[in-house]
């Protein structure tokens, strides 16, 4: 995910607005990426994001290095997270469309709904996600 960078004091802030709050990222975590067709340096980070913590400012998020793996989670506009299993800190603000999921587990699983029904997903910190429409399903399969 492509960050905005801000010089305040002297000091390089790297930022973006994501499931609803301003999230600031810690230079140690941001990617700089000079591509040869772009004249800026691009500033990125990678979802899920591990090595971090999280800590609200203000209701501004300040993504730091620390111990956790950051987990993006959409889920959609009419969506609504009901349980996340693994998760040490949930930021759901309730006016987006996806949460921000800090956890000390290499995998987190999500239950949600939306207009369509409840769904389970599993997200791994090598970015992979599994979807299966309710875990009663595996009783017969």
């Amino acid at each position: 995910m492509r960050l905005q960078k801000t010089t305040y004091d002297g000091r390089e802030l790297y930022y973006i607005y994501m499931c609803g709050y301003k999230c600031y990222f810690h230079g140690d975590l941001v990617k700089k990426v000079d591509y040869k067709h772009v004249a800026e340096t691009q500033y990125l980070v990678d979802f899920p994001l591990t090595g971090c913590d999280i800590v609200n400012v203000e209701g501004n998020l300040v993504i730091v290095p620390g111990n956790y793996n950051l987990f993006l989670f959409p889920y959609g506009d009419g969506g609504k997270l009901e349980e996340v299993d693994s998760a040490v800190k949930i930021f759901d603000p309730k006016t987006g469309n996806c949460a921000i999921i800090l956890s000390d587990q290499d995998k987190i699983k999500v239950k949600w709904s939306d207009d369509d029904g409840a769904c389970t997903t599993l997200l791994y910190k090598d970015g992979r996600k599994e979807d299966i429409p309710t875990e009663e399903l595996l009783k017969y399969l």
